[in-house]
């Protein structure tokens, strides 16, 4: 059981140090390595939707189409997420597709009424 445990941290870990490499590639504008490093994270830790929406935030301005991916890949494990959904709506608006944004965020909007979206958008 320990040796399990073990094995469960260490992926965490690895995980974890993984997707920071993406997030900081993705910040300075290195979109290759961003998502070599995002997609790496996944690897190491599937079961955790919040590797996705993170890398999907993080990749939103420069590679859109793996934000798209990612974030719809986080709403599918948590398919309320307010923050993925309007990662989403932005993924969308880059790719120049103004309507699934809008439907993104309409749906945002209707789960979580007290929240404000962006401005803006």
């Amino acid at each position: 059981m320990l040796a399990a445990a073990v094995v469960v941290v260490a992926a965490c870990c690895i995980g974890e140090v993984l997707l920071g490499q993406g997030v900081d590639a993705a910040r300075t504008g290195r979109e290759d390595e961003a998502r070599s490093g995002i997609e790496a994270a996944q690897r190491w830790r599937p079961w955790d939707p919040d590797v996705a929406l993170v890398g999907a935030e993080a990749s939103v301005s420069i590679d859109p189409e793996h934000a798209r991916e990612l974030a719809s890949r986080s709403l599918r494990s948590t398919p309320d997420s307010y923050e993925a959904l309007v990662t989403l709506a932005l993924a969308e608006l880059q790719l120049g597709d103004e309507e699934a944004a809008r439907g993104h965020l309409d749906r945002a909007a209707q789960l979580f009424p007290q929240r404000h979206l962006p401005s803006g958008l």
